[in-house]
């Protein structure tokens, strides 16, 4: 369910959008967003920024039957929005390298697989994890031959057979996470909605995560691996759809933690004094979901 089309701006206040223009509440130049959101496009249809060393490549055969998903899965929290580039091995014996969306892990008999979108081909794919050769991470652009072990804050079980990760960072990084990571993803949402991520936006979330850690116990605040926590927010590409699912499950916790989201999201587009237009559509769709459980929320209680 749709808010009203900009509500939002009576939460917002006033802004200077693209082409210098004043919009505040109330304003009858409130009209030029409908000509800017036409302009600018869907923001979950663009294309996602290729980790640093990473290159696609041509790609001329087509993939082993086994990697084919025939539904789309259901997006697994943790892994939800992440995007990474890998060096996959196929059925067939080709190597290829993909960046994909992480969706969730699936245990098969014959191992375990990553469900993801794949962006070369546009469509869903599994990949076991005995055939991917290197894992890119995207904000470092850093290589790992070890995907089980690049895996591992992310993961929320183990492999049949097999332990999860239990070195100390590891563990931490992933209750961290636990606790923010889909108030991470919705800053994700919002920081990256013009396409460029400011080192003034990387601080406040930075901050926000050092803030939040303190509500762990000691050991997890001590321990746990601050630079792979923003490596995952960095990583993150969220859709309106991953939005909408983050802040529902966020909404469970009180309308406070969404509030106090909603400021900081604010904070957000501000950093770089600049508010451009699909900054502005990203906060519409925040304020349009944060609406929407709200009244789901409230409507249980009634």
């Amino acid at each position: 369910m749709r808010v009203k089309k900009f509500a939002l701006l009576r939460l917002f206040g006033d802004v200077n959008a693209t082409g210098g223009r004043d919009i505040t509440a109330g304003s009858s130049d409130m009209g030029i967003l409908d000509d800017l959101r036409a302009k600018f496009g869907a923001l979950e249809q663009s294309e996602p920024v290729e980790p640093p060393g990473f290159d696609v490549g041509a790609q001329p055969h087509a993939d082993s039957d086994d990697m084919l998903l025939t539904v789309a899965p259901d997006p697994e929290p943790l892994l939800e929005g992440l995007i990474i580039g890998i060096s996959y091995e196929d059925g067939g014996g080709h190597v290829s390298e993909r960046l994909v969306n992480c969706i969730r892990l699936v245990d098969t008999p014959d191992g375990r697989v990553l469900w993801a979108y794949c962006h070369l081909r546009k469509d869903f794919r599994a990949f076991l994890f005995a055939r991917i050769k290197q894992v890119r991470d995207y904000r470092t652009g850093a290589l790992t031959e070890d995907p089980a072990r690049f895996f591992a804050p992310f993961m929320s079980r183990a492999a049949p057979g097999e332990e999860l990760e239990s070195d100390l960072a590891s563990h931490t990084t992933r209750d961290v996470l636990g606790l923010i990571g889909d108030e991470l993803r919705i800053l994700a949402f919002v920081a990256k909605a013009d396409r460029y991520f400011d080192e003034r936006e990387e601080a406040l979330i930075s901050d926000f995560i050092r803030q939040r850690v303190q509500q762990l116990d000691r050991e997890v605040a001590e321990s746990y691996d601050h630079d792979r926590v923003l490596n995952w927010m960095h990583a993150q590409q969220p859709t309106f759809e991953a939005l909408e699912r983050s802040v529902d499950r966020l909404s469970l916790r009180g309308e406070w933690e969404l509030r106090a989201l909603w400021d900081l999201s604010k904070d957000l587009v501000h950093a770089d004094e600049r508010v451009e237009a699909d900054e502005l559509r990203a906060m519409d769709d925040l304020y349009a979901a944060i609406d929407h459980a709200i009244r789901d929320r409230r409507a249980e209680m009634d």
